[in-house]
């Protein structure tokens, strides 16, 4: 990165694979995708989930939205779907080599699996490897780096109905949680019950704004730039999503 700084914002996508391959059955361990920060980092809840390696800190004023997380995931879960193969998905935690690109603001994230007994260990050897997650890892990473290098408007498309239908369920999932926040503080003091309030509508809005921005970050994959439909559609998308947010606080009584 210091040998290349001119080169940095041109990066779209950093996809780092530490540790993948070994064999489920040996280690007990799953692929899984650590996603890039997002609002979860601040504010675990379900779907969401920790690796039970550790606890990563972020600061909210250093989040970013970005496609990439979303975008990944559904690279690897439609060969998931083909195959059979089984997977899953955490929270940033840090600690790999995608860390050093998240703090200059490039999207990345970090393929790897875990948990792993043998992990930095003298047992770490050849026969916990597996062929065949091996192949799965580097089939899907490869194949997420070759559509995104693409860089046609097409993909941008696609890359965007991917974004905006998880920020659609995404969007649920908060509502559906913010309702359950909400009825269990109407038994505490008031006290309780306004902190939680504002806590829900920060949350709300710290995901829209996630979003708005992952929409917005479609705009870099076409090489010849993005094109005014491109564009027209982009913001009709990230205007929705404040709609929808609005709605929620309106219908929660947040506002």
């Amino acid at each position: 990165m210091n040998r290349h700084k001119s080169e940095l914002s041109e990066i779209q996508a950093v996809f780092v694979l530490d540790m993948v391959g070994g064999d489920p059955a040996r280690t007990g361990g799953l692929f899984r995708v650590e996603k890039m920060p997002d609002p979860a980092v601040l504010w675990v809840r379900p779907p969401d989930l920790h690796s039970g390696w550790g606890v990563g800190h972020w600061q909210e004023e250093k989040l970013f939205g970005s496609f990439l997380n979303d975008f990944m995931l559904s690279v690897v879960r439609g060969r998931s779907s083909r195959t059979g193969w089984k997977t899953t998905s955490n929270v940033w935690e840090g600690g790999s080599d995608h860390d050093p690109f998240l703090r200059a603001g490039i999207p990345a994230i970090l393929s790897w699996h875990f948990p792993d007994p043998f992990y930095h260990s003298s047992l770490d050897r050849i026969e916990n490897i597996s062929p065949a997650e091996m192949k799965h890892a580097g089939v899907s990473t490869a194949t997420a780096g070759l559509v995104l290098a693409s860089g046609t408007h097409s993909t941008a498309e696609q890359v965007l109905n991917i974004v905006v239908k998880a920020a659609t369920e995404r969007m649920d999932q908060m509502q559906a949680s913010t309702v359950v926040e909400l009825a269990d503080a109407q038994h505490e003091s008031p006290e309780i019950l306004t902190a939680t309030r504002r806590q829900e509508r920060k949350i709300l809005e710290a995901w829209t704004r996630w979003y708005r921005e992952a929409c917005e970050s479609v705009l870099r994959i076409p090489v010849e730039g993005a094109s005014a439909r491109l564009r027209e559609r982009v913001a009709k998308e990230s205007e929705q999503l404040q709609d929808r947010m609005e709605m929620m606080l309106l219908a929660l009584d947040l506002e």
